[in-house]
């Protein structure tokens, strides 16, 4: 989306899904630290991006939204979303997740225990 759209950007954080942390040193690192946006962004301004991909529902981990507030004290933190089964972008900005977030209704994952919130998607 980045080069489609001509905006300079830099990889930043951790990536998950291709260049995995290894488990004993991941759960040893900050939450801060573990919760590192994914790109710098340079278009109008220089920006924090975290991108997120989902189906059914936007959910964004309460301890991931609790960290945001830190990152976006140094740069503006965006969230790109990618709806997988529409194939539909969002961007949302923090304080409009912020915004929302008193109205949200929450979950916990299965898996790991991790509180979430869910978002609306027309938000």
């Amino acid at each position: 989306w980045f080069v489609d759209n001509e905006y300079k950007f830099v990889k930043y954080g951790f990536d998950e899904k291709h260049d995995k942390v290894e488990k004993d040193i991941w759960f040893k690192l900050p939450q801060f630290i573990r919760s590192t946006p994914d790109y710098i962004v340079l278009g109008k301004n220089l920006v924090f991006v975290e991108v997120k991909g989902y189906r059914t529902e936007i959910k964004l981990k309460m301890v991931d939204i609790q960290q945001y507030k830190k990152w976006q004290e140094e740069l503006p933190l965006f969230v790109f979303l990618r709806n997988f089964d529409t194939g539909e972008n969002t961007w949302l900005s923090y304080e409009s997740i912020m915004e929302q977030l008193p109205s949200c209704r929450t979950g916990v994952y299965e898996d790991n225990g991790q509180e979430y919130y869910i978002l609306e998607e027309e938000y």
